[in-house]
């Protein structure tokens, strides 16, 4: 029943602005009650019923999973307009997002950056959303888990198993960052820099296309990179230094010749990859259809049109760990601070200390609240548990426990795609980058589809506008099925026919 929004600043690390949705009140709860206990329909009382004295904490009827994307629009105002006087906010105060980092599970940024371009239409068509890239890469990992429950030929032993997923998912982030970091060292001023990043993208896609036919045992198509290409291109190097008698003529600059030297080596070339590779040489017994299936799912969300998006390699981790912050003074789920104001409270905490380290000293300070000792003493402990923690996390004892958490998560996402190990599918198109055009076609409106009354069967009004009381409604007599209509016919044909006898 409650629920945060928040809009951090890339450069800064700092949030800009914090929007709190809350659909429930301790005053209209017990209001409700009242007028229940004294006998009350539910369905009769109204909002107005429920006006109670004191501040309402209720600022939205919608569900938690529903607001994140009203509340985006209404903070896209928020940075521009000034909510007291309703004015434009001075341009030293005013924010107009030009780079707008979601994780995609809902259209959010699409409504912010459409309002944003609604208010200053100049600005209409500059803006851009980019994925964050964990959460991009989760969304292929759940498609790959999805894809293996719903085909039965690519899940068992060597084929699509959570472990290789994970392996080839980061495979996949692996090319995206080469080619994010490739790309940032081109000179923009040079004459050839869209022939050079045409060149670059080709070959991220190349790359991310050629993740799994490694992992089935082709690495014809693999890069440099590539451990087992790294071999062969040793063992090339030992035959052109000492090739063995009666080989002397083959030249390893000629692909034919270059087959056929490695073909004679290819039993220690195995043998010498799987000491080094992740699977000890174990491939995926699979097909160029299973392959061409997978390859698919990747092709859904990352091609030539957005590789420059994603490779950006933003995150959103500043949002996950305000919500975090949010979790830990809050205890998550465990305790209820939806009732009154506790909920807003705790993310104007939480966003206080994102911003300032020293946030509730100066704030104590403001309220004049002398510091106690037993503070002092309690901030101390504070440190010092953090220190531990911070060596702790460093050993690596700790680092393999936490692998093996990782494993166990995989392995149980393996029964479901509901598990902690799995990511939803996001709302968002991969492919969109969310840009706002000045003139925007207008949607057709779609009819108003024709309510039944629950209660007496009739359109046109609902069960609480109903006239009837509630189980006292007439019923009305059942349609006559196909069967019974016929025999009807029947029955009177024969009537007639005894009817015109007489």
């Amino acid at each position: 029943n409650h629920l945060c929004s928040v809009v951090f600043g890339f450069l800064k690390k700092k949030p800009l602005a914090i929007k709190h949705h809350q659909k429930s009140c301790c005053l209209c709860s017990r209001l409700m009650t009242k007028l229940i206990v004294e006998g009350t329909r539910a369905q009769d009382i109204t909002a107005e019923d429920l006006e109670h004295p004191g501040v309402c904490s209720v600022n939205t009827t919608l569900s938690p999973a529903q607001a994140e994307e009203p509340a985006l629009e209404e903070l896209g105002e928020y940075l521009l307009i000034d909510p007291a006087t309703g004015k434009f906010r001075p341009d030293d105060e005013a924010i107009l997002a030009l780079e707008l980092v979601t994780d995609g599970d809902t259209k959010g940024a699409k409504r912010f950056i459409a309002k944003q371009a609604e208010l200053v239409p100049v600005f209409a068509g500059k803006a851009e959303q980019f994925p964050d890239l964990g959460h991009f890469i989760k969304a292929i990992s759940t498609a790959f888990h999805k894809l293996k429950e719903n085909n039965s030929d690519l899940r068992g032993k060597e084929l699509l198993e959570s472990v290789r997923i994970k392996v080839m998912c980061s495979d996949v982030a692996r090319e995206i960052r080469q080619y994010g970091s490739k790309r940032k060292e081109l000179d923009l001023s040079a004459p050839d820099y869209g022939e050079k990043l045409d060149e670059l993208r080709k070959g991220a896609i190349k790359g991310v296309g050629s993740v799994i036919p490694h992992h089935c045992g082709d690495h014809s198509k693999c890069n440099l990179d590539c451990k087992y290409r790294q071999i062969e291109n040793e063992y090339i190097e030992k035959f052109s230094k000492d090739p063995p008698v009666g080989k002397e003529g083959l030249d390893p600059s000629k692909e034919e010749d270059r087959i056929e030297i490695l073909a004679m080596y290819e039993m220690q070339i195995k043998s010498d990859y799987s000491k080094v590779a992740r699977f000890k040489g174990k491939v995926m017994s699979m097909g160029e259809k299973g392959q061409d299936k997978i390859y698919n799912e990747i092709t859904k969300r990352l091609n030539e049109k957005n590789i420059d998006r994603v490779a950006e390699a933003f995150s959103s981790n500043s949002c996950e760990n305000y919500y975090g912050m949010i979790t830990k003074y809050s205890h998550g789920k465990r305790i209820y601070f939806g009732q009154s104001d506790s909920w807003q409270t705790f993310c104007l905490l939480a966003a206080g200390k994102k911003s300032d380290n020293r946030f509730e000293d100066q704030l104590q300070q403001r309220a004049g609240i002398q510091d106690t000792y037993l503070r002092q003493v309690q901030v101390v402990k504070t440190i010092k548990k953090k220190r531990k923690k911070r060596e702790h996390d460093e050993k690596q004892q700790t680092k393999e426990r936490r692998k093996c958490s990782q494993l166990t998560k995989l392995k149980d996402g393996e029964k479901s795609l509901r598990c902690k190990g799995r990511h939803m599918s996001n709302k968002l198109d991969a492919m969109d980058n969310c840009k706002s055009s000045i003139e925007q076609p207008q949607k057709k409106k779609k009819a108003p589809k024709r309510r039944k009354c629950s209660n007496c069967g009739e359109y046109g009004h609902t069960k609480a506008q109903c006239g009837y009381p509630a189980g006292m409604a007439p019923k009305k007599p059942k349609a006559k099925g196909k069967r019974q209509t016929k025999k009807d016919k029947e029955r009177e044909e024969l009537m007639n026919t005894f009817a015109n006898s007489e």
